[in-house]
C-alpha cells in the first residue's frame, strides 16, 4: 500500500517536470498507480493551495492522455489506462468542458507529451 507521502512526492515530481515540459507518460502512470494503492483520507488535499491540485492533475491527465496517446501499445495509452482505474469523467465531460485548473493541467501535460493543443486559458 502506498502512503500519502509517496503520492505527494510523485505529485511534486510531476509538477516540477511539467514546468519544464518534460513529464513522461511513465511518471504520470506511476502517480496514478500510487494514488490507486493509497487508502489515506487526506490524499485529496494534496496541492489544495497550488495552481493545480492532485484532483485537477488527475482529471487533466486523464483527458490529455486520452487525446494524446498514439495507440494501445504506446506509453501514453498505458498511463491513460492507469488513470482510467482512478478517474471516470461524467459522460458529458470532455477536454472542452474542463474547469480552469483541470485545463491548466491538461495543457501542461499535452505540452510535455508533445501533443499540440489549441485551447484558450482566458477565463
Amino acid at each position: 500500500m502506498q502512503t500519502t507521502e509517496k503520492v505527494l512526492e510523485l505529485y511534486k515530481k510531476v509538477l516540477a517536470e511539467l514546468e519544464l515540459e518534460d513529464a513522461s507518460a511513465e511518471l504520470l502512470g506511476e502517480l496514478a498507480a500510487a494514488v490507486l494503492e493509497c487508502e489515506a483520507d487526506d490524499l485529496w488535499y494534496i496541492g489544495e493551495f497550488e495552481m493545480v491540485d492532485l484532483v485537477s492533475l488527475i482529471s487533466g491527465a486523464w483527458h490529455a492522455l486520452a487525446d494524446c496517446h498514439s495507440g494501445q501499445w504506446s506509453d501514453e495509452y498505458a498511463a491513460f489506462c492507469a488513470f482510467d482505474r482512478i478517474y471516470s469523467p461524467a459522460c458529458f465531460e470532455t477536454s472542452e468542458t474542463l474547469e480552469e485548473s483541470d485545463l491548466i493541467a491538461y495543457e501542461m501535460i499535452c505540452a510535455s507529451l508533445g501533443c499540440p493543443v489549441e485551447k484558450n486559458l482566458d477565463f
